[in-house]
């Protein structure tokens, strides 16, 4: 017999269970979504920086180019390039702060650079590519030109910096991702682990005590008690099968005891049956026997009605007996 305990009842305890396991899915989900966004936003910061990489090697070209030939094509060419990387810097989004620093440094060089090459551009003047420089002119451009390839050169460093960033943040989103999904495989375990033990528990080990009740009970003992007493559905029809049981006892018992009074009223009823039969044989055989006599010997004196009464005496008396 098991204790007395307050319980849920076992739908309350199924909602629970399939309301935890609900909610944990959903956190994993949400969790698998963050890390999965938190890829895709690397991914884009990654497609972002390799663009403005492209951009600085493209202007590095456009930058000697320049410094050869001297061309107004090639100076139209730098400026769009350079807007262009001016553009895609500008609406780079970066959210940990030593990006937003690179970023920041970035543009500071890039603003520097443009200067430099207005500089460049001045001192050499316009549509002059075929006027010789002189010395100091010459010395003056390639002060310029070296400083604008150091900051070109630093630009693509930060860049490929601002690039390594990126790809940590999607290793590490990765990383991050494969933890929250072990994690969630190992959660669920636990939780269907912990569903199996609650329906061992709350329902088959009941269920296994009431189905020996029901064959104790077949086997006609009524004095079995199962006894579960529990706050649940369980518990409520151990209840009422105890009371069945106590109840089946009850008339059985009153059953058989009205069949032992059966018994002995048939007993009597036989004995009777037994004496009245036997005290009315000789009254019967007496009826027969002068019924006999009155035909025999005075047959010659009764008409046919009185013969045929006491035939009819001796018929009845005969069929009675």
């Amino acid at each position: 017999c098991i204790s007395a305990r307050p319980s849920m009842n076992i739908s309350s305890k199924e909602r629970f269970v399939t309301g935890t396991g609900l909610a944990v899915i959903v956190i994993i989900a949400a969790t698998i979504w963050w890390a999965y966004a938190e890829v895709e936003d690397a991914n884009r910061q990654r497609l972002v920086t390799s663009e403005i990489a492209r951009g600085l090697t493209e202007l590095r070209l456009v930058t000697f180019e320049y410094h050869l030939y001297h061309t107004e094509r090639a100076r139209l060419q730098w400026a769009a390039v350079s807007d262009r990387v001016d553009r895609l810097i500008a609406n780079a989004r970066f959210r940990e702060p030593e990006q937003t620093e690179i970023l920041a440094d970035l543009g500071e060089k890039r603003a520097a650079g443009r200067r430099l090459f207005a500089e460049l551009t001045a001192a050499h003047g316009s549509n002059r590519a075929e006027v010789a420089l002189d010395d100091a002119s010459q010395r003056f451009e390639a002060q310029l030109l070296g400083q604008l390839l150091t900051y070109q050169q630093e630009n693509f460093t930060d860049a490929v910096r601002l690039s390594n960033l990126a790809t940590e943040r999607i290793i590490d989103a990765q990383h991050r991702m494969m933890r929250v999904i072990l994690a969630g495989l190992m959660l669920i375990a636990a939780i269907m682990v912990g569903a199996s033990w609650f329906v061992r528990r709350e329902v088959l080990a009941p269920l296994a005590k009431l189905q020996q009740a029901t064959r104790q009970l077949a086997a006609g003992d009524w004095n079995f008690v199962l006894g579960l007493h529990r706050g649940d559905e369980i518990g409520e029809l151990s209840k009422n099968f105890d009371a069945m049981t106590r109840s089946l006892h009850q008339s059985f018992a009153q059953s058989e005891r009205s069949n032992q009074d059966l018994a002995t009223l048939n007993e009597e009823l036989k004995a009777f049956s037994y004496s009245v039969s036997h005290d009315l044989r000789g009254p019967l055989r007496s009826m027969d026997g002068f019924s006999l006599v009155l035909l025999e010997d005075y047959g010659d004196k009764l008409d046919d009605e009185g013969k045929d009464a006491l035939a009819r005496i001796r018929a009845a008396s005969q069929r009675m007996g």
